[in-house]
């Protein structure tokens, strides 16, 4: 076989991944299905509750206003605590959320504050996952191979969030709307 002289040598061998990479793709695709699962889920949910579409809005809103009220903030925490620590905490923001509705939604006067609520602290899950996940390749791989990673890691959050998301929410909402928090 011909092999060009201009091509390095680590490109040319089969490389296997990091286990620690593929364990942290693995719970950043399930991650940012679960988050998305519920960013789709309780402005949907507020709408079955027969909520105006004021209030849906209000609750779609919730999640996003996240960004620009912990964005920043999430930085200070992973430099001050870590990438880990950060990632955990919003994992734990989430499970929050998913526990919280389950537990609270059935016995509340108003749904649309505490799905508002929920909704605010899957935000908050969203921002630190995402960030965390983000920045936290250099812990992962060589600086030569950050582009393998990335490349891993963000493409099977993006299947997961974006293309295998929407097709769940659409399975559970119609049957079995509490077994979206549950998953």
């Amino acid at each position: 076989m011909l092999v060009s002289a201009n091509i390095p040598e680590r490109h040319l061998q089969m490389n296997r991944p990091d286990p620690r990479l593929l364990r942290m793709t693995g719970a950043m695709a399930a991650s940012g299905l679960g988050i998305t699962l519920m960013k789709i889920a309780l402005p949907t949910l507020a709408g079955a509750m027969g909520q105006s579409p004021s209030e849906i809005g209000l609750v779609a809103g919730s999640i996003s206003v996240a960004w620009p009220v912990f964005g920043l903030l999430a930085g200070w925490v992973l430099d001050r605590y870590g990438r880990i620590a950060g990632y955990w905490t919003g994992l734990l923001a989430a499970a929050v959320a998913a526990t919280g509705y389950l537990l609270l939604t059935d016995q509340q006067a108003n749904p649309v504050l505490i799905l508002c609520l929920f909704g605010l602290l899957v935000g908050l899950g969203e921002v630190l996952t995402e960030t965390s996940g983000q920045t936290i390749l250099p812990d992962l791989v060589d600086k030569e191979r950050y582009h393998d990673g990335n490349s891993l890691l963000q493409g099977a959050k993006t299947v997961f969030a974006t293309l295998l998301a929407p097709l769940v929410i659409a399975l559970l909402l119609d049957g079995q709307p509490r077994a979206v928090f549950a998953l």
